[in-house]
């Protein structure tokens, strides 16, 4: 019996050191696991970094895309601006040339005094009177459309400086 009792001690003091092996695999495998879990959650707070940062480079590079069509349509614009700064600026050198006599030139009314007495072929064709009138209002109207046209040009040039000699 004591051989039995010998055994059943020595088996129990077996089961308590397995025990204890036991507990400390146990706590092992309790701080891998506690390691794992915060080398997973480090990983996903990376990819989310990373989802983050290309979002940013995409909406960077969709940016400088605008940027770039911004700039490509300020030169068209740029070049266009200058374009006509040169036609406007010729125009106004043609213009210079001529001197308006604004005497000479302004239209005056057509009575039957001062209207020319018709030849005796073009009495025959003679268009009826208010014809005539609207002759001298296309006349008129073209007149008057040049004169806005150069005050125009001239207010455009003041603006600018005095450009070849149209003050």
């Amino acid at each position: 019996m004591r051989a039995a009792v010998d055994i059943i001690n020595g088996g129990a003091g077996e089961m308590r050191v397995a025990s204890g092996d036991l507990s400390q695999r146990t706590e092992q495998q309790a701080a891998s696991l506690q390691e794992t879990s915060s080398a997973l959650e480090e990983i996903t707070v990376a990819v989310k970094r990373s989802t983050g940062l290309s979002e940013v480079s995409t909406a960077v590079n969709q940016m400088d895309q605008v940027t770039q069509q911004n700039a490509a349509m300020v030169e068209q614009s740029t070049a266009a601006a200058n374009r006509l700064a040169e036609e406007a600026a010729n125009l106004a050198r043609l213009i210079a040339r001529f001197k308006l006599d604004a005497a000479r030139t302004a239209p005056r009314a057509i009575t039957s005094e001062n209207r020319p007495a018709p030849s005796p072929q073009k009495r025959r064709r003679q268009l009826p009177q208010h014809r005539g009138r609207s002759a001298e209002k296309k006349r008129l109207a073209k007149f008057v459309a040049v004169n806005l046209a150069f005050t125009g040009l001239r207010s455009l040039c003041a603006g600018r400086g005095n450009v070849d000699g149209i003050e």
